[in-house]
């Protein structure tokens, strides 16, 4: 986990939660966009610089404004490429889809994840170590991030990640339930080590109380 990724996208979690993991796209994705859409600018330009014909037809400004708008095509895939991806933190797990205007979030809580498993098709994804990885949330609902580079790999980070959080928080429930007890204890002893005289007259209290009772009927002595 590096510094750039926890910087870019700590703007899609909430304040207090940490990023553990960011599981992107197998490169290969971006890679088979831009080999298309320079092809598409090359070949354009290819025969516009070999061809006289072209050149008298097509002024030079439209090749230009071509070309620019494949750049601009070029970076924006690239840029989707980068931020659609699963951001794991210790609480939750968020499935970012980016796009120009907008990012869709979709969020699953670690405890209301019933199942997470990887999906490879044929040979080609096992030979490139790439899969769909799935989230089955709870109520039906699916989560999938298409073409994960080592899906395998990063399973087992949200599993190791899910489990030490989990033994985290029962270690912080042991913790508070003993700090509870002790500081019972703390006041019970400042309460009566502290102050004989009131630990004498409670006694007395409960004294008279037990021989009030005592005289009355049907009371049994379990004494």
């Amino acid at each position: 986990m590096n510094k750039f990724e926890v910087r870019f996208f700590w703007k899609y979690v909430p304040d207090w939660q940490e990023i553990k993991l960011v599981v992107h796209k197998h490169y290969v994705d971006i890679l088979w966009s831009l080999i298309v859409w320079l092809s598409i600018a090359i070949i354009p330009s290819f025969l516009y610089y070999y061809s006289i014909a072209i050149q008298v037809l097509v002024p030079f400004y439209y090749l230009e404004i071509f070309l620019l708008l494949i750049y601009f095509k070029v970076i924006y895939n690239i840029f989707d490429w980068y931020n659609d991806v699963w951001i794991v933190t210790g609480e939750s797990i968020t499935d970012l889809q980016w796009s120009l205007f907008r990012a869709n979030m979709n969020s699953v809580n670690f405890n209301n994840i019933e199942g997470l498993w990887v999906e490879q098709d044929g040979i080609v994804d096992k030979l490139l170590s790439k899969g769909d990885m799935i989230i089955h949330k709870m109520w039906t609902d699916i989560f999938t991030l298409k073409n994960v580079y080592l899906p395998y790999v990063q399973l087992d980070k949200i599993e190791r990640i899910s489990w030490e959080i989990g033994n985290y928080r029962n270690h912080s429930q042991s913790n508070e339930k003993l700090d509870m007890v002790m500081d019972r204890l703390g006041w019970i002893l400042e309460k009566y080590m502290d102050k004989p005289e009131i630990l004498e007259k409670d006694t007395i209290d409960q004294e008279k109380t037990i021989r009030k009772y005592q005289h009355q009927k049907w009371t049994i002595n379990l004494r």
